[in-house]
Formats: C-alpha cells, structure tokens, sequence
C-alpha cells in the first residue's frame, strides 16, 4: 500500500509479553532500547494508523478510505472491538464510522498501539466481545533535572503512488515538576492507483491534527492535563456511498496517577466534541442536481475511569455518555430535511474487579466486570412524510415506539499460563462476554446505509428492542522459546448467541421505502446465532546475530449456526515472511505477504469471493546519529494488482474502478521520511 506518513524511526514489535497471564502485542514507531523488541518489517504505510494492526497477528483492516480504517480482530469488527486513546474511549461522529476510533491518532503522535491478544481482559474497556486495541499517545513527561530541559523532532515523508506527503514536529520543555509539549502533524495525498494503472477515485486526503499536554508533578505521582484539535478536509471513502467533507474534533482529558504504599489510584475524565459533514457531490462525480445528499452529523461525549490496585487484586469503575445527531439535506432542494439521528444518548457504566497470581511457573488472571447500559432517542422526522404513507408510517412508527432502552450486562474471564520446563508454555483462557447494540443498530428507523462502516452496499433498518450479544470464547495455546527460535500458536473459538447482522426484511412498508432508496432487498438488524473459530501463530528464527526469519500465520472462520451462511467480511487464511538484518546503522527487510481466495463468503450481505495473492515489500532505514534516521523502500515491489477482501466495492461513479466491484490495492509505491531529533 501507498506510504502517506513518516516514521519517526524503525518500526518495531514487541513479542507477547506476560502480565499476570495477559497476552498483549505493543506496535510503536519510536526507538527502543529494550532486549525483547523486535523489527518490524511492515512500515505502516498509510496515513491510517489502523494499518498498524497489520503487524498484528491475527489483526486485520476494514479499510472503507485511506483515512477510514476499522480494526478487525479474529474475524470481529467495528464496536466489537474496543478502541480507546490512552484511557479515552473513542466515540465518533459519523454514523457510517468515516471517522473510526483508529483515525484519531497518527504515527507522530503514537508512543505505542497495544492489542491484547486473545481474550481481552475486562479491565481493557466496557465492551470487549472482539478484543480490545489501546493507542498510547506522546504526551508531556517530566526530567529529572531542576532546570527546564528543551527538545523536540522533526518529521517528513513522501510517497510516489498517491503524491503522499507528510510533514510533522514536536517541541518539549521539561522539568523536574513540570512538563509541557505541543505538537504539530499535517498529512495530505492525492488519489491513489492500482497495480494495472486504474485511478482509484476519491482516495485522496487531507488532515492535520495539533495538540499541547501539561504534566505536574506530585510528591507521590503526577496529573496530565491533553488537550487535542482534529481537523479533516476533503477526504475519499470509495466504500461508502458519501466522503468526507470534513471533521472537527476537539479532545480534552485530564489524568491522575497518585501511588501509596499499598497501592495506586488512577483516574481520568474526558470530552470529546466532534462535527462531521459528508456528501456525494464533491469528490465524485453525480450528474443529478436532485440526488445530492449532504449529512451533518455532530457526537458529544463525557467519559471517566478510576482504578485502585493492591496487592493482586484491580479494581475500577468507568463510563461513558455520548449523544449522537445526523440530518441529511439537500442543497438544492431547501425542502429536503430527513432527520437520521435525533438526540440519540448512549450511556454505559462498568463495575470490574481482577485477581491475578503469579508463582514460579504459573500465571492466573480472573476478572469480573458488571454494566449497565441506557440508551433513548429524540423524534424523528422526513419531509415527505405528508406525501408517501409508506414512509409517514415508518416515522410515527418510530416516534410512537418505546425508545428507551436498558440492558446489563456481564463479562467473565479466566486466564492460566503454566511453564512446562525449560522452554514451553501452556496458556489457556475462557470468558463470558456480553455487548449491547450500537445506536445504528437500533435506532436506524428509514432504509439507510448508516451502518457503522458495513460497506456492503445494503440499506438497514435498526431493531430497538435488539438482545444483547453473549459469547462464550476459549483459547488454546503453546509457547516455545529458545535462544534462536521462537514458536507461539494460539486455538480460538467463539460461540455468539444473539449475534447481531442483518436479514431480509419482511415488513412490506419497508420493503417499499427500501426499494424507493434503490434496494429491493433491505436489512434489519435482528439477533441471529454465529461461531467463529480459527488458529493464529508467530514465530522467528535466529539465523545469526544480525540476520533472522520472522513471520506469522492466521485463519478465522466466521458462519451463521442459525441457517447455512457464513459472516461478512472475515478476513482469508494470510501468512507473511520476513527476511530481516539489522545492524549498529542500518536495518533492512524483505517480506512476502499472501492471502489465501476467499470463497466462504456471506450470501446474505451479496459478498463476492476474491483471489488469492502475494504482494512483495522492501523497507530499510539509515541512522548515522543518533539523532538523524532516515528511511526508504517500495511497497507491493512487483507492482501486483491485487483486490483486498476487506477493500469494499466501489461506490464511485467517475473511476476506473466499476461501480459495485471490489476496490483493488494500491500498485507499488516509492517512498522516503526523515525523522530529526534535538
């Protein structure tokens, strides 16, 4: 894929490190100095950070847009998997996730992403069905030094596929009681091409995100004070039947760690404010003056959390309220107003508590958590409600409708890792786990595709009185580690009860407004069952000192148990190899990825099966000081023309990419950053 960031140094991996029986994969762009970091062959190379999760052992991308990518995990995807920014969960404001968690943050301003791996534990967010991400962003960090200490780096990149270019900075002072730093990060590309030459309409970008962070220090600890402003301008989503006209984001948080003898207390409270407006007029091509849509869409949200640890024992609470409003217009027709999403409140809390026990060759970690979720709307309404019953009867069916929600919820989670002599390790894991519906999922009243980032060219409606999703998990695995070889592969399976995805409707009103907005066969969401299972593996070896092979392996078969189908967008059985050397200046890599054909598809959501492929990378990095790296390489080195199963179809009218056909991935692409420490 296209590189449209830059790279503060080398990229790494830790390998999956213990915590009291937590399994957790740390990606980070910065240098490390620590024994048990890896080299990471995959520079993420596009502006979306979620393309960090490649580097992720069964880890993949729903990549709806150069900017839009949704973290997927064991075949699970969108709210199942939590995404929190440091402690913040990340709540945005476009209906159709343009604005995904993972796109609040950039490779500048990332000190580290964290994925549990397996079974999340239940202190990791409120819902975590999928497994759980964590962004760690660079903040201000106190010195030990009385006087105020000043520093900073520099940033810039270019890539050749998509015109891609990237230019950042971060200024720092700190002392020992204070700390300050402020940060700049700009990255903007033109449309990108596919291997065969085909433009890839509305993949252009344009974001910019600046923020400042304050640290005070206490006698037994620290608060941080992070304040961050996102600004996104026209910006493609292919995937999805609208782009990015543009999102501004204003994050506030405040955090406190205070450390006594017996134990530590952490707290947190957050705001995020979020406007985003999408249309289908500006980026692509439509020729009816009396098609133009444009959705405004606006989300607030509060959130908290406080933890207590001692001794073995964790315990917490946290929460969040956020409200959610989209009206779609059209400018040429002032009558046009149907308003999507009114008022809508979506509020969970949590109560967790976690044991853990480590002995000399054992590692427990059990966890409880408990949640209450609310959610409401406000009235909706249509501007052809008077004139078409069909839809006047979806709207006062709606608003005539008990719209207030409540759920509880709970999840369970027990972990064992056991040595077995020298060199193996057994781990096993079960959890019960529990998920509300989204507020798409249930408050989507008119045929739309306001999905939370579907992508599969369907219209839904939503379902108020949706069950919970419960899920039973259990992992199996094995470790075995040596002074050269390294060999960690993992069992899954999951069982969903109420698993919420779309069928066909059977509402003739429905299927009336549904064939009006040009889909004969809507959705609803309703609760179905499913099971996922599947096997996931990383291993390296060491050929030499400087020299080693490293890659990874991962399936996840996703079906209906309900009726003969499988689930959409699972990603295929994919493996990579990596051929590495790394040395006191220069670090290089040479890396195969493939993907299996993808034929286990969803007939229910019209997926098409894809090919198999293999796309070949070269990356190196030069650092003749310390303070100076230089980076370069070729992504997809033999310019494949190769269609991702996660890509989506085409919605875009003025492209080389036909309507409704799976959208490729980029050719190969030159690229070069520069990352200046002082």
């Amino acid at each position: 894929m296209s590189l449209s960031t830059f790279v503060a140094a080398t990229i790494f991996v830790a390998p999956v490190h213990a915590d009291e029986g937590i399994d957790v994969i740390t990606v980070t762009s910065k240098k490390s100095q620590q024994d048990d970091i890896e080299l990471v062959y995959d520079i993420p190379s596009q502006v979306d950070l979620a393309r960090w999760l490649k580097s992720v052992v069964g880890a993949e991308v729903n990549a709806n847009g150069p900017i839009t990518g949704i973290a997927q995990y064991r075949g699970l995807f969108g709210d199942r998997v939590a995404v929190a920014v440091d402690s913040q969960p990340v709540i945005g404001a476009g209906p159709n996730a343009m604005d995904s968690p993972l796109s609040y943050s950039s490779p500048l301003i990332t000190e580290s992403l964290e994925v549990y791996r397996g079974i999340a534990p239940v202190s990791a967010a409120i819902d975590t069905l999928g497994g759980a991400v964590k962004i760690n962003l660079v903040k201000a960090e106190l010195s030990n030094a009385d006087e105020w200490v000043t520093g900073g780096e520099i940033q810039t990149g270019y890539s050749s596929n998509e015109s891609g270019r990237t230019l950042g900075a971060i200024l720092r002072a700190a002392s020992r009681s204070h700390a300050l730093m402020a940060f700049g990060d700009y990255q903007a590309g033109d449309d990108a091409s596919a291997g065969d030459g085909s433009d890839i309409i509305a993949t252009e970008y344009d974001k910019k995100i600046f923020g400042l962070s304050y640290q005070l220090g206490l006698e037994r600890g620290s608060i941080t004070v992070n304040y961050s402003y996102h600004d996104t301008q026209d910006s493609g989503t292919p995937a999805l039947p609208m782009d990015i006209d543009f999102i501004d984001t204003d994050r506030f948080s405040i955090s406190s760690n205070v450390e006594f003898d017996r134990w530590i207390l952490e707290s947190s409270i957050g705001y995020t404010d979020a406007k985003h407006t999408m249309d289908n007029f500006s980026m692509r091509l439509n020729s009816v003056a009396a098609a133009f849509r444009r959705n405004d869409a606006a989300a607030e949200t509060v959130d908290f959390s406080i933890s207590l640890e001692t001794g073995n024992w964790l315990f917490g609470i946290d929460g969040y309220d956020a409200s959610h409003d989209a009206v779609i217009t059209n400018p040429n027709n002032p009558m046009f107003r149907v308003v999507n999403f009114n008022e809508v409140e979506d509020r969970r809390l949590g109560f967790f508590a976690e044991w853990n026990k480590q002995t000399n060759n054992s590692e427990i970690h059990t966890g409880v958590r408990f949640k209450k979720i609310r959610a409401d709307s406000g009235l909706v309404s249509h501007h052809m409600a008077m004139m078409n019953p069909n839809i006047g009867d979806l709207v006062q069916r709606f608003n005539n409708a008990d719209r207030s929600v409540s759920d509880t919820g709970i999840d369970l989670v027990a972990q064992l890792k056991r040595g077995m002599g020298t060199h193996y390790k057994f781990i096993a894991g079960t959890a019960y786990k529990t998920r509300a519906a989204s507020y798409q999922e249930r408050y989507l009243w008119f045929p739309l595709q306001a999905t939370g980032g579907l992508a599969d060219g369907k219209t839904y409606i939503g379902n108020i009185n949706l069950n919970q999703e419960k899920s039973l998990q259990a992992e199996l695995g094995l470790d075995y580690s040596s002074a050269r070889f390294f060999f960690s592969p993992r069992m899954f399976y999951q069982r969903i009860d109420d698993y919420i995805q779309g069928t066909p409707v059977i509402d003739p009103v429905t299927i009336m407004v549904g064939m009006m907005m040009g889909d004969p066969t809507p959705l609803e969401f309703s609760n179905v069952d499913a099971h996922l299972y599947g096997l996931d593996m990383r291993w390296h070896f060491r050929l030499s000192d400087n020299f080693r092979l490293k890659g990874t392996l991962a399936y996840v078969r996703g079906k209906r148990r309900d009726i003969k189908d499988n689930l959409y967008r699972i990603a295929p059985l994919n493996a990579d190899i990596a051929f590495q050397h790394t040395g006191t200046h220069w670090n290089s890599a040479l890396v195969w990825r493939v993907y299996n054909k993808q034929d286990n598809v969803s007939a229910t959501n019209n997926e098409a099966a894809t090919a198999g492929y293999g796309v070949l990378g070269l990356t190196t990095n030069y650092s003749p000081t310390e303070t100076l790296t230089i980076q370069a390489g070729v992504e997809n080195l033999l310019d494949r023309h190769f269609l991702d199963h996660l890509s989506g179809y085409s919605r875009v009218a003025n492209s080389d990419i036909p309507l409704g056909t799976r959208i490729p991935g980029t050719g190969r692409s030159f690229w070069v950053s520069a990352n200046f420490q002082f």
